[in-house]
């Protein structure tokens, strides 16, 4: 269909040019509208009708990319989404109270601003989460993070003519955070380059520290991008 508009529309354009080259136009013995000959007005029409199929054309592509870029974003959105998860599921374990659904902002910036950080260095890492279907602590760090990057990695793939390019630096800045390579390097996750490490406990003092505050704050940063 967009092909058969695009040809038709270049073919209106040139039949119009040829009209105007080759027929007479316009005729000076008239005055008013009257001055348009029948060959003139006929090149006009044409030319009208091949410039709304050009701007129909333009229409139609900005709105498919809007519509691919929405989706793609909401796809983000819910990988985002997911890499918070890792921090909810740590408060769980250590408060017994689940964080309240949805608002993940809102969420890390309490985990920042009441420190508790420092709270989830002190868990046992190879204890079975509280939700047994995250198995143990350690293993859910991991596992979290890499389902929901894996999530944003497929589809940034996937849809990267239509997203911006400040999308996709801010995530390949977090992928390369020292903080994001310790969630998914000891709880002995499946990754692209083998295995991670099965240490849990070598994740105790790795959350208080700068580096994982400042992946938090990239995440909760990250937002203002998908609106």
């Amino acid at each position: 269909m967009d092909l058969t508009i695009s040809i038709l529309g270049h073919a209106l354009t040139a039949i119009a040019a040829l009209l105007a080259i080759h027929g007479k136009t316009w005729d000076e013995a008239q005055v008013g509208l009257r001055r348009v000959t029948r060959t003139g007005g006929i090149a006009a029409g044409v030319a009208v009708v091949g410039l709304a199929l050009s701007i129909f054309q333009t229409v139609d592509k900005y709105q498919e990319k809007a519509a691919y870029k929405e989706y793609a974003i909401s796809k983000i959105e819910k990988g985002w989404s997911n890499l918070f998860v890792p921090f909810e599921a740590l408060h769980y374990q250590v408060t017994g109270n689940k964080p309240k659904k949805g608002d993940h902002v809102e969420f890390a910036e309490l985990v920042l601003g009441d420190n508790l950080l420092s709270a989830f260095d002190k868990l046992d890492f190879k204890a079975v989460h509280r939700f047994p279907k995250f198995g143990t602590v350690g293993n859910m760090v991991c596992s979290q993070t890499l389902t929901g990057m894996g999530m944003i990695s497929r589809y940034v793939d996937e849809y990267s003519d239509h997203l911006d390019l400040k999308i996709k630096a801010a995530i390949e800045e977090m992928q390369s955070m020292p903080a994001f390579s310790t969630l998914i390097r000891f709880g002995g996750c499946p990754g692209i380059k083998g295995r991670s490490l099965d240490a849990p406990d070598r994740y105790k003092g790795q959350f208080d520290t700068p580096e994982m505050r400042a992946y938090l704050r990239s995440l909760i940063d990250f937002q203002e991008l998908l609106k």
